[in-house]
């Protein structure tokens, strides 16, 4: 990922994973920024099959 504040390449501090949700603790090697990104599993775009094994592990029927 690209800093937002320079454009240059971030490296991953932290990273904590909440069921479909991940939160992401960057730093930037130029600036020194550090920022937060949250990234989100998109399940809908997913084939049908996977989202049923999706289901299936998570105990949802």
């Amino acid at each position: 990922m690209n800093c937002p504040i320079c454009g240059s390449k971030t490296k991953t501090l932290d990273v904590r994973h909440h069921s479909l949700r991940t939160r992401r603790r960057r730093e930037c090697v130029e600036c020194l920024t550090r920022f937060t990104t949250y990234e989100v599993a998109d399940l809908e775009s997913l084939p049908p099959y996977l989202r049923k094994v999706q289901n299936v592990r998570e105990g949802k029927q």
